[in-house]
Formats: structure tokens, sequence, C-alpha cells
């Protein structure tokens, strides 16, 4: 259900989706979640090039300003929960996200580190 919600998702674009995956498993150094989302890329058209600089520098992703907002939003928010406001939030709302799409796309985030874990826990 939760992979139909997220193909359907009106708002969250897949190619943002695979980005916020790739860039938070970089993050936990969840290298496994972070190479198959890689991958996705690829088969999407990026080069290696291409993807190492958003690797390094996540506004190389070559976004509308609404969507990098949200990603680099999602990645302050994993890297630093406590650093996340109110204004963050209304920067977002602004640009058009609404609060499902902003939890979605945290969501989507924090389901790297969560995944990273238990792959650690199960030596996967």
């Amino acid at each position: 259900k939760t992979i139909a919600y997220y193909a359907a998702h009106p708002n969250l674009d897949f190619s943002l989706l695979v980005l916020i995956r790739m860039l938070s498993s970089e993050s936990c150094s969840n290298h496994i979640c972070k190479n198959f989302n890689r991958q996705i890329l690829k088969k999407q058209g990026l080069q290696d090039m291409e993807i190492d600089k958003v690797l390094k520098d996540p506004k190389a992703a070559e976004l509308s300003k609404k969507e990098e907002a949200i990603l680099l939003f999602v990645l302050k928010a994993v890297n630093d929960s406590d650093g996340i406001d109110e204004i963050d939030i209304k920067e977002l709302h602004d640009l058009g996200w609404c609060d499902t799409d902003i939890y979605d796309a945290v969501t989507t985030g924090v389901n790297m580190f969560s995944l990273n874990k238990m792959m650690k826990i199960f030596k996967i």
C-alpha cells in the first residue's frame, strides 16, 4: 500500500522521491539504499558525474524552486531535526506545499535511517 500511495502521489514527483531517498541514505551511510536509488537515477538518464555532483551539493539537482525547497528541508530535518522551526514550515507553505506533502517527504527521508538501522541489526 505504501508503494502504491507514493507511486500515485499527487505532489511529490517520482524523481524527487528518488533524490530524497538517495541523499537521506547518504546522510546515514546507508550505502545499499543510496546505490539502489542511484541506479534508478541512472535509468532515468542521469550520468554518474551528475549524480556525484548532486551528492556533494543537492542544489545541483536542477529542481524547481518548490522541489528544491522541500528536498533541502527534508535533508535538514533528517540531519538536524532540532534546527527545524515554524519559519521552515511557513516557507514550504508559501511555495504551495501542504502539511501532508511535507510529512510524506520527511517520512521518505527518515525511512532511510530506519532501514539502515534494520540492515545493521540483521547484518544485511
